[in-house]
């Protein structure tokens, strides 16, 4: 996706508003993963399209993840070999699994088993968290994804690093290397302005924080912002005036350099 996928996207943006100014990224959780590996593998093309990126509950940095994320990685690799085994090489949106997540999600006492698996997941919201809007959540959720990205996701979680895909005893012939090679954060030169929730069981404050200091420390430009928000509610939670005002801040900050 940080190979293929986000450069089309930005060359596509880039076209239809005829390059009249620099892409302001905004990514959250895997999107600001895909945008820290995007800019350190295609730097000068980072360079030429992006003016800064915008990071929301970022994802990158997992040694002190929380929930039940670490506890499900270690097994996901051998059940990526069965399931492609079964013929099943990817997971996420399915209209018959949607039409039931939904419905059994969107009504009492479903809503609240979704909640806890949630929280569980991403952490535990405050009370003002939109339940309302989970039958439409998971009536779009989750999307497609391949099982290797979630393999890879996985990867990182349990070996507490970001690098490239491990394919174990070829990893020799693809990287020339026994073990995946790691994707630094002092290749990157693009500004970048993390957004973390203090609640957020996935990407935590401990592991933000390692970041952005490991970045300012290489001469990154870098600015790091908290909200008592957990996971997802940068876009589920109801009260965000906050978070609305520092985001326009630091967009509007943006436009005048």
């Amino acid at each position: 996706m940080a190979v293929y996928d986000m450069p089309a996207v930005i060359e596509y943006i880039s076209k239809i508003t005829r390059h009249r100014k620099k892409i302001i990224y905004i990514g959250h959780s895997m999107g600001a993963t895909i945008s820290f590996v995007y800019s350190n593998l295609l730097r000068k093309h980072a360079a030429q399209h992006l003016e800064e990126i915008i990071a929301l509950s970022p994802v990158i940095y997992t040694k002190n993840m929380e929930g039940i994320a670490p506890l499900l990685a270690p097994f996901s690799r051998i059940l990526k070999i069965y399931l492609n085994k079964a013929g099943i090489h990817k997971t996420g949106y399915d209209s018959a699994f949607n039409n039931i997540s939904s419905t059994f999600c969107g009504t009492y006492p479903g809503i609240m088993f979704c909640e806890m698996l949630l929280s569980m997941a991403c952490g535990f919201p405050r009370k003002d968290l939109l339940s309302d809007i989970y039958p439409s959540f998971f009536n779009n959720f989750p999307r497609g994804v391949s099982l290797k990205t979630l393999s890879h996701f996985a990867q990182c979680i349990v070996s507490g690093n970001i690098q490239m895909y491990d394919y174990g005893s070829e990893n020799i012939f693809k990287y020339n290397s026994t073990s995946p090679p790691l994707y630094e954060s002092g290749k990157m030169s693009l500004p970048i302005h993390f957004f973390v929730g203090l609640k957020d069981y996935l990407g935590t404050r401990k592991d933000v924080e390692n970041l952005h200091n490991e970045m300012k420390r290489n001469g990154v430009p870098t600015s790091i912002h908290y909200f008592d928000y957990t996971h997802n509610e940068f876009f589920l939670g109801k009260n965000l005036e906050e978070f609305y005002g520092t985001l326009l801040k630091v967009m509007n900050g943006i436009s005048k350099t």
